[in-house]
């Protein structure tokens, strides 16, 4: 929800902008395109692969993300696809052990 918005891994110089996804042959692996904004405000072509996974009963959404530019991705398109390909998200042992779940405050409106 958040990844390319401007509290996201990529948004900490504005909003990412011309964002595309597509799927890939890779279940759950998609291909982004987007346009990033540098620490000196700069334009930078981005490509991002993200592999998905759901685990445990709460539906916890785990996300890998591996990219570059895009001047870079063509050359290490085999690779970012084998680490997207590789990536394994499990649900963690259950425990008897008693977890209170913690709110955490984002902002004045957002809570965690």
């Amino acid at each position: 929800d958040n990844i390319l918005r401007s509290k996201g891994k990529f948004g900490a110089y504005g909003t990412p902008t011309d964002i595309k996804f597509r799927e890939t042959d890779l279940p759950n692996v998609f291909k982004v395109t987007f346009t990033a904004y540098t620490p000196s405000m700069r334009e930078s072509d981005r490509t991002v692969l993200l592999n998905c996974k759901l685990v445990d009963e709460d539906d916890t959404l785990v996300v890998l993300i591996t990219g570059t530019t895009n001047a870079r991705f063509k050359s290490e398109a085999k690779t970012l696809f084998t680490i997207a390909e590789s990536f394994i998200a499990v649900d963690a042992p259950k425990t008897s052990l008693g977890r209170k779940k913690k709110k955490i405050k984002l902002s004045e409106d957002e809570e965690f």
